[in-house]
């Protein structure tokens, strides 16, 4: 019992933590290296939001303790690796003074929503179906939302950047111009 308890903390402790450290250096310098092309950041944030929801669907269909222990580690890496970048994103446009009270309130959503909703709804799952798999399902499926989301965003800024090329102006996506 020692080991399962010691396994399944530093999966979640290191998943954390590599996440923010290097999912999210990665997407920093992906940034900071292609500020003219920031459809690559969109592109990159997609793919970290597919790897987890593929992921979690095998969980959902394969449950046992090791996948249980290896896809909830990429789950919350690909997770923890996105959230610095989605706060940044979610202040980009906020004026100057008002960044600190925007990215604060992001975080208090972050973990209003997710945490205090996480553990809400998966146990309303298990009472209403009478099944784990119903809970699996609501913990791991709203990455649906998450990733139609970003798509969402991606398309938008597409056809600006498509629309500002046709029209020969030029575009600001966060500070940068774009032609």
């Amino acid at each position: 019992m020692k080991t399962a308890f010691f396994i399944f903390s530093f999966e979640i402790f290191s998943g954390i933590l590599l996440g923010i450290t290097l999912g999210s250096s990665f997407i920093d310098n992906i940034i900071h290296n292609y500020p003219e092309n920031p459809l690559f950041v969109d592109f990159v944030l997609i793919l970290y939001g597919s790897t987890a929801l593929l992921v979690g669907i095998i969980l959902i269909l394969f449950q046992n303790a090791m996948t249980f222990s290896i896809c909830n580690f990429i789950i919350i890496f690909c997770g923890a690796s996105t959230v610095p970048t989605l706060t940044l994103q979610s202040v980009a446009y906020l004026p100057h003074a008002l960044k600190p009270t925007g990215s604060s309130l992001f975080v208090c959503q972050y973990h209003i929503l997710g945490f205090t909703l996480g553990g809400i709804l998966p146990g309303l799952a298990v009472d209403i179906f009478n099944n784990y798999t119903a809970a699996l399902c609501v913990i791991f499926l709203p990455g649906i939302i998450t990733l139609s989301s970003l798509f969402s965003i991606m398309y938008i800024k597409f056809y600006r950047i498509k629309r500002a090329k046709i029209s020969g102006r030029s575009i600001y996506i966060k500070g940068v111009v774009v032609m």
